[in-house]
């Protein structure tokens, strides 16, 4: 789990996900902005494609009706939001890839 750089508090899994889904990381105890690490984008974007070339992968193999590809959607986004948190490192500064 991420801890804030500023005020060094551990983030619970809830508070990640709930920022996260935001799109902002604003720490919940201090109030101030943090930014993904370079190694923490890089683990997401990783994640991200293994769940995608993963999700690909079955589909292509699979023919089977639209609800199964609604199921294989709905099961890769809660692979993603269930395990982004823990590859989740926070830094005061914004850095890109």
């Amino acid at each position: 789990m991420p801890t804030c750089q500023n005020c060094k508090h551990k983030w619970s899994w809830s508070e990640t996900v709930k920022q996260q889904l935001k799109s902002k990381y604003i720490c919940p105890y201090c109030g101030q902005r943090q930014h993904l690490s370079e190694k923490s984008q890089f683990m997401q974007a990783v994640l991200t494609l293994l769940t995608s070339l993963a999700f690909i992968f079955v589909f292509t193999n699979i023919e089977e009706s639209w609800v199964s590809l609604l199921v294989l959607i709905i099961v890769s986004i809660t692979v993603l939001l269930v395990t982004a948190p823990f590859v989740t490192e926070l830094s005061n500064e914004k850095k890109q890839l």
